[in-house]
């Protein structure tokens, strides 16, 4: 009976990482936008040992499962943040036309950049928004000077 090859064998899969509920309290507080970003900080809130995350962070299946979480995070929240950057371009935010523009392909951040189709792209966005036009009792207060009016008298009015 001929023996199998030890390198026709299929490669070993990564053991599954389950995480411990620390792990999970960790993760959960390192991405909550409110928590400094040190591991201190974050560990005190997940209420873990802070050398307990850096033994943790020796250990590659947790650092695999730890930037999997990450990303998978950033990857769901991507479309509401251009959903976001796209309302703010329509409210003439110059920032977020140039990003919209960019990622659309129409803006070029080089000179010699092209477009998506091959054709020059953009290469600058020059703005004219109109303002929204302001309700008398929404106007901002101002300091204006007396206006002076030159107006001319007739001899019947004195």
């Amino acid at each position: 009976m001929a023996r199998r090859s030890s390198s026709n064998a299929a490669p070993e899969r990564p053991a599954l990482f389950i995480p411990t509920q620390q792990q999970i309290r960790y993760l959960r507080a390192y991405l909550d936008p409110n928590t400094q970003a040190n591991i201190t900080s974050i560990a005190e809130i997940a209420r873990v040992n802070r050398r307990t995350v850096y033994k943790w962070l020796e250990q590659p299946a947790f650092c695999i499962w730890f930037k999997e979480q990450c990303e998978s995070l950033f990857r769901h929240r991507v479309p509401k943040m251009w959903a976001k950057c796209l309302e703010l371009a329509e409210a003439g935010s110059p920032d977020h036309i140039k990003l919209i523009a960019q990622r659309g392909g129409e803006l070029q951040i080089e000179a010699q950049g092209t477009g998506r189709d091959g054709r020059a792209g953009i290469t600058q966005v020059f703005l004219n928004v109109p303002r929204p036009q302001l309700v008398a009792h929404e106007a901002p207060a101002m300091d204006l000077e007396p206006i002076v009016l030159a107006c001319q008298t007739s001899e019947d009015e004195h």
